[in-house]
C-alpha cells in the first residue's frame, strides 16, 4: 500500500519519482539487513550447543534396564534430540533459501558469529 501511495504521488513528477525510488531502495536494504541479522541470530542460537541433546540421549540409552524412570527419561531425551534436529534442519533450509550460501558477506557474518 505504501508503494502504491508513493507511485501515485510521484506520477508525472520525475524528481518525486526519483525520491520515491530512493526511499523504497533504502527501505529494502533495511529489510534485507534485518532479515540477515535475524537469520544469523537464529543460526547462533540453534547451533550454540549441538552436543548436549546428543549427549543426554546417549546417557538415556546407556542407563541399565530396570532403572526407575528409564523409559520415560529415554522418551524425553529422544523427543528433545528430535526437536533439536528438526529445528537445525529448518534453520539450514532457511539459510539455503535465503541465499546466504555463495554470498561472501553472509558467509563472513556466519563465520564470525
Amino acid at each position: 500500500e505504501g508503494a502504491d501511495l508513493l507511485t501515485r504521488q510521484a506520477a508525472g513528477n520525475p524528481p518525486a519519482a526519483k525520491e520515491a525510488a530512493k526511499q523504497l531502495t533504502h527501505k529494502l536494504h533495511e529489510l534485507k539487513a534485518a532479515v540477515q541479522n535475524a537469520l544469523v541470530n537464529r543460526i547462533v542460537q540453534d547451533f550454540m550447543d549441538v552436543s548436549t541433546p546428543l549427549k543426554q540421549f546417549t546417557e538415556a540409552v546407556m542407563l541399565p534396564e530396570g532403572t526407575p524412570g528409564r523409559e520415560q527419561n529415554f522418551n524425553q531425551k529422544s523427543n528433545n534430540l528430535q526437536a533439536f534436529s528438526d529445528r537445525a534442519s529448518k534453520t539450514s533450509r532457511m539459510v539455503a533459501a535465503g541465499g546466504a550460501c555463495g554470498n561472501k558477506k553472509n558467509a563472513e557474518i556466519l563465520l564470525s558469529s
